[in-house]
């Protein structure tokens, strides 16, 4: 017979695996930009593997709009979010809203410039990734939970933390892992606050349709 605290502990981890694969977070966003691309006619395409764990794969062709080997430029459409996404009570993500996607091979983030349905830029979202990989027109990437959001002023954002500690509490990642992605996101906060990032590629490309 389960004890109270068994059953406790089973219904969080039965909760934690909802909200990995169903719940409306900003796992969303990762999901929305690579299910979802702008149509440009002879445009090349990029095949992007975005891995998540446990073992969640998402696979897309997206539109590229530059390719300079070492970064990879693409642009998107968001579709399919079940919730808009908001940060510290701004909304700051949600259906119709469109993304550049800016993939820095061996960096161990993404950046993504979002835009509202005029066009108006909203802010920077950024995921902390264990790698980037490119093997042709091929990219992998997985990605590491925390994510990072930098408003247009420059108010920057750490969320999804309780996703990282649910994912260390339930043994889906090491400890390594988990301090390695914090230290992802810590050194990107140190260079925001030095003004050395995003890299300044991000600047020289704006949507356009």
């Amino acid at each position: 017979m389960q004890t109270a605290k068994a059953l406790h502990e089973a219904e969080t981890f039965s909760s934690f695996l909802l909200f990995l694969f169903l719940a409306p977070s900003t796992q969303q966003v990762a999901e929305a930009s690579f299910n979802n691309i702008c149509k440009i006619d002879n445009s090349m395409k990029i095949h992007l593997i975005y891995k998540r764990i446990p073992n969640r794969i998402l696979e897309r062709h997206d539109e590229v709009v530059a390719d300079l080997g070492s970064v990879i430029v693409a642009k998107s459409e968001f579709k399919g979010m079940l919730t808009p996404l908001k940060v510290n009570g701004v909304e700051v993500i949600k259906n119709g809203y469109n993304m550049l996607y800016f993939a820095f091979i061996g960096e161990n983030y993404d950046v993504l410039k979002v835009y509202d349905e005029k066009r108006n830029f909203k802010g920077l979202y950024i995921d902390v990734l264990a790698y980037t990989k490119r093997e042709g027109n091929t990219l992998e990437m997985l990605d590491l939970f925390l994510d990072i959001f930098v408003f247009p002023d420059g108010d920057a954002f750490l969320i999804d933390e309780d996703e990282l500690e649910m994912a260390l509490d339930y043994g889906l990642i090491d400890r390594e892992t988990f301090d390695f992605a914090y230290s992802v996101a810590d050194e990107i906060f140190e260079k925001l606050k030095r003004g050395e990032f995003p890299p300044a590629i991000v600047w020289e490309y704006e949507w356009r349709d």
